[in-house]
């Protein structure tokens, strides 16, 4: 697929920018329709609320590719350590994406020609620290370092987001974050900046006590809009298969994960209708 874009897109002041950490985002947490605000997701769940970093063992490595349509590549890298006999947990993770084919066209005469076709390219480097307040409740923090690269201009900014977790009683979670607190500009070398939204997501995670199944609801106020994500996770094999469905704006998304002996493999698979089919893998080692 081949998009048509002028560099004009970004000659505007007062526009609000994506959120380039959700490039991290695993197969799981996709599959899962994003409701991982409460979830024990570990480096996965921690771009959305830092709080879940606490869900590290001892030591994560996750790495994730993935595609929108042919020309959209979005892949990551993340490791997470947690300090030895403490409760606090490190995390270091790197996203990127890079978007093929795109024009620039500009009018020359009255008439609209394209001058080149190059790529866009986003990065977002991640800082995350995750500890313990007092049992069964976690704080988690996040520092964000974005970098976009559109035709000739360049554009960056440093994000912070904040969550928290609590354990109100044994399969039940309560999961709260706010993400670019800060409201950072994305400042492009054009002088022209945008704004990284501030947005806030709470949820609910229930564990059924008699069926390998949990199940997960969060809430996403997103400055004027405010919309849902639903989670399911059915485990065919406790620990080994795990079968996923998730509801996130609409769009439908399935996946299913292997794990054993500390090696996890998850796909995500989602029709965004206008982007088109979506499909991601996460290859991540846990202990």
């Amino acid at each position: 697929m081949i998009f048509l874009a002028a560099i004009g897109l970004i000659n505007f002041s007062g526009a609000e920018a994506l959120d380039y950490a959700a490039l991290a985002l695993p197969a799981r947490v996709e599959s899962l329709g994003k409701s991982v605000a409460a979830r024990d997701n570990g480096l996965g769940g921690a771009y959305l609320n830092p709080a879940t970093l606490s869900g590290v063992r001892n030591q994560e490595i996750l790495v994730s590719t993935g595609k929108i349509f042919e020309d959209y590549t979005r892949y990551s890298l993340g490791l997470a350590r947690r300090l030895e006999n403490t409760e606090t947990v490190f995390g270091l993770s790197l996203a990127a994406a890079e978007i093929t084919g795109l024009r620039r066209i500009e009018n020359i005469d009255g008439r609209p020609q394209v001058l080149s076709e190059e790529t866009s390219r986003r990065l977002a480097l991640i800082f995350s620290l995750a500890d313990r307040f007092w049992e069964n409740f976690n704080w988690g923090l996040n520092l964000k370092y974005y970098q976009h690269e559109l035709f000739s201009a360049k554009a960056a900014a440093v994000g912070l987001d904040a969550g928290l977790k609590y354990k109100i009683l044994t399969g039940l979670d309560l999961g709260l974050s706010g993400r670019n607190l800060n409201e950072a500009n994305l400042m492009w070398s054009t002088g022209v900046n945008e704004i990284l939204r501030r947005e806030f997501q709470a949820g609910l995670a229930y564990e059924l006590p008699f069926w390998p199944v949990i199940l997960s609801l969060d809430r996403v106020y997103s400055g004027q809009e405010v919309y849902a994500h639903y989670g399911a996770e059915f485990w065919l094999w406790p620990e080994i298969l795990a079968l996923r469905a998730g509801l996130s704006e609409d769009i439908l998304n399935l996946g299913v994960g292997f794990s054993l002996y500390g090696f996890g493999l998850d796909y995500a698979y989602a029709d965004q209708e206008d982007l088109g089919v979506s499909h991601k893998i996460s290859l991540g080692w846990a202990y």
